[in-house]
């Protein structure tokens, strides 16, 4: 039996080059899980420099970048970012956060029909 894939969820408003650099260390980050199926979707709520600029370097297909029109607001662009999701398993990540690169492995097996979201609070 396959894995049930996950997708990892990250929402942003960049408007410095730091914020930009703290968004490209998160989403290698989450690109190094060692989990078989899983996206990392980056939702980018019109901040003055566009995440597809900040996260230009990383050739990964498993990265998606959207950008919306206008700036939606936090619980705004969550609920956009989440309908950009290819999978039913749903993990938060902030943008300036890191995971263990088990994490999906780890917890994803815990997860059954009444768990809508994955999330955690660890440090790593």
């Amino acid at each position: 039996m396959n894995p049930p894939g996950v997708s990892i969820f990250i929402i942003t408003y960049l408007d410095s080059e730091e914020r930009c650099r703290v968004l490209e260390t998160t989403c290698r980050n989450a690109l190094q899980q060692r989990y078989p199926e899983f996206e990392v979707v980056v939702s980018d709520n019109a901040g003055p420099i566009p995440a597809s600029e900040a996260l230009a370097e990383i050739d990964d297909t498993r990265l998606k970048i959207f950008r919306n029109e206008e700036n939606l607001g936090m619980a705004g662009n969550v609920n956009r970012c989440i309908e950009r999701c290819k999978y039913d398993i749903l993990k938060l990540n902030c943008d300036d956060d890191l995971l263990h690169p088990d994490f999906l492995t780890i917890s994803v097996p815990w997860v059954d029909d009444d768990t809508l979201v994955v999330t955690d609070m660890e440090k790593f």
